[in-house]
């Protein structure tokens, strides 16, 4: 059984667009993708037209229940998260589909267990950076995998026998690699692996530049390794 692991595309389709054909080559037996489809970047329902057509099984994000109403976010932030932007832009079918998302998904698959959330079983907007400090022990010791999302750094550990699970980013890696990154976790052969896929960012980047985005935004898209803030 192969599992594939994708998380955080914010609505950046020119990445998607440069690495789908790794995830589908992959030709896993299911897809998760564990939150933020949308906000941010420019092209939210090519993302979700995409994660309907490969029959993703999805979770909510922070950025998708601001987007529903579920959760307030901070009126100062809607020029990087652009909520209202996409509200008028994603389709009635596309706002249907982000509804049927669960906020967090409990598995058992090959005898194994599954816990999938975005931020953390608390809260989607909680990023979790240390796991093993941040992460409650009795929580981990019910599951043999945690899947998390939100912070876009891609991460593998193991505590109490729980493989914890981060895949990182595709739409806007923070770690300093600008490289989109998912993981693939085959039971078959007990392996767990992240890989990350280099795309060149700079057409994107001018194409965010002309549309006047965010510098924020189009910032993160420019980190390289060692570089500071």
């Amino acid at each position: 059984m192969k599992l594939l692991i994708i998380s955080d595309i914010h609505s950046n389709s020119y990445y998607l667009n440069r690495i789908k054909d790794y995830i589908e080559g992959e030709k896993a037996d299911v897809i998760y993708f564990i939150g933020d489809a949308i906000g941010i970047y420019d092209d939210p329902n090519s993302v979700l037209n995409w994660l309907k057509s490969i029959n993703a099984i999805c979770i909510k994000g922070n950025h998708e229940k601001y987007f529903l109403d579920e959760i307030k976010y901070k009126p100062e932030m809607e020029g990087i998260y652009l909520v209202r932007e996409h509200r008028a832009k994603i389709s009635d079918e596309n706002t249907e589909f982000i509804k049927s998302w669960s906020d967090k998904i409990e598995a058992t698959i090959q005898d194994k267990s599954f816990l999938f959330v975005h931020g953390d079983i608390n809260s989607s907007e909680n990023h979790i950076y240390t796991p093993s400090i941040e992460l409650d022990d009795n929580i981990l010791k019910k599951y043999d995998y945690y899947i998390y999302g939100n912070t876009h750094i891609p991460l593998i550990q193991y505590h109490y026998g729980c493989c914890i699970i981060n895949p990182g980013s595709i739409g806007q890696p923070r770690d300093y690699t600008a490289t989109p990154s998912y993981v693939v976790i085959n039971l078959d052969l007990g392996e767990t692996v992240i890989r990350k896929i280099p795309v060149k960012p700079d057409d994107y980047i001018k194409h965010l530049e002309k549309k006047l985005f965010n510098k924020e935004v189009i910032n993160i898209l420019k980190r390289k390794v060692n570089e500071k803030n």
